[in-house]
């Protein structure tokens, strides 16, 4: 008896599953909060396929911690943005919000936009002091290219004023050796040094001169007319000496191959 009654019971809650199925929903359970792909509406309850049969085993809700269960499941389900790209989320959600234009509507013309964000914008400011940036760099290099120019410019002048004064200078030096050869004075160093240059040069008055450098060739003929008397003398007795040398080399013999002399061998044994 009491198994044909439990046989029925089983059967009217097939029958009614098999008839629930057919209206179903996701979700989550409102008995449970366990998500579950069919619920089955009952009383106005959404439940899961266990809550259910224990609500028609047991005619009451199955008892469970609702609460733990759904904040378990949202904490499951929603992700958490990490704590060093929290900030960077901040920013790109702060950068994708528009701009709001405060239009003028007194203004008879007025221009319609499409809305901007607000990375447009600071794009658009960043590529402003870029250009301002460019702008500098490149009024600071037309100014070192003058300045170097300058420079040059000034150390040209320098340069020019150095010459212009060594010119100055070496001209000075010339006039005054002017002066030095136009002195008729013959100190004892210069008679010496003259009468050398005779003695090697011979007549040649342009030569000595240029070996002194005080007198000029005017000044060293009048020197060789006062002195000529000794210097004919001296240059007579080097030409006879060049004369006897010249005679007394005989050429033949220094340009002769020595014949090789005979080696006699001694046995000392």
């Amino acid at each position: 008896m009491k198994l044909t009654r439990l046989t029925d019971r089983f059967y009217t809650i097939a029958v009614s599953r098999s008839d629930d199925e057919l209206d179903y929903e996701d979700g989550l359970c409102d008995n449970c909060g366990e998500e579950c792909h069919t619920l089955h509406p009952i009383d106005e309850v959404k439940l899961c396929y266990v809550c259910r049969m224990y609500y028609k085993l047991m005619r009451k809700h199955r008892p469970c911690n609702y609460t733990s269960a759904i904040s378990e499941f949202r904490q499951r389900k929603v992700r958490k943005c990490p704590e060093d790209m929290q900030d960077i989320a901040h920013d790109f959600a702060e950068m994708a919000q528009y701009v709001e234009v405060n239009g003028n509507d007194s203004e008879p013309v007025q221009v319609v936009q499409s809305p901007k964000t607000k990375c447009h914008e600071e794009t658009k400011a960043a590529m402003r002091e870029l250009t301002k940036v460019r702008s500098r760099a490149v009024r600071l290099e037309c100014t070192l290219k003058a300045q170097r120019a300058e420079g040059l410019m000034s150390g040209l002048d320098s340069y020019r004023y150095l010459v212009s004064k060594e010119d100055r200078r070496d001209e000075e030096g010339s006039s005054r050796r002017d002066r030095v050869r136009g002195s008729h004075t013959w100190t004892e160093e210069e008679r010496i040094i003259a009468f050398h240059c005779l003695l090697r040069y011979g007549r040649d008055f342009d030569a000595v001169a240029e070996v002194l450098g005080t007198k000029t060739s005017d000044k060293v003929k009048s020197f060789y007319t006062d002195m000529k008397a000794d210097i004919d003398k001296l240059l007579e007795k080097e030409a006879e000496k060049e004369t006897e040398l010249i005679n007394s080399f005989d050429v033949e013999k220094e340009l002769s191959v020595d014949t090789s002399k005979t080696v006699e061998v001694v046995n000392l044994d």
